[in-house]
């Protein structure tokens, strides 16, 4: 689950994910850091990270920031796109996929004058 709520300017903000969902994702996404925090020895009266509780998920940050790299999106292939992407910030293959679908539907109205050769 995950929850949502308004600010005093009526924008929608994330405010939290739920135990499961973080739990999952954190698993599927950064299986290294799963198991540092799963395995990390903690102290028995407060539950926090023991020093070497604290060393092992800190290795594994270091390990993931390794592992995961950030990766340019692709740009879209027209120039239109390109403009529909700078002011829309869409994923360029559906600005690409909109853009394809607008100019068939343009091109396919479209009749010459005069007769075809």
């Amino acid at each position: 689950m995950v929850y949502f709520r308004f600010n005093e300017d009526g924008v929608l903000k994330l405010e939290d994910f739920g135990e499961a969902t973080l739990d999952v994702s954190v698993e599927t996404a950064y299986p290294i850091m799963s198991e540092a925090l799963f395995n990390a020895p903690r102290d028995e009266e407060i539950g926090d990270f023991t020093l070497e509780g604290m060393n092992m998920v800190k290795a594994a940050v270091a390990k993931e920031r390794l592992r995961v790299k950030v990766r340019r999106a692709a740009e879209p292939s027209t120039e239109l796109g390109r403009r529909i992407k700078t002011s829309t910030d869409a994923p360029s293959c559906l600005v690409d996929r909109i853009v394809c679908k607008m100019a068939g539907e343009e091109l396919g109205r479209f009749r010459p004058r005069g007769k075809p050769n």
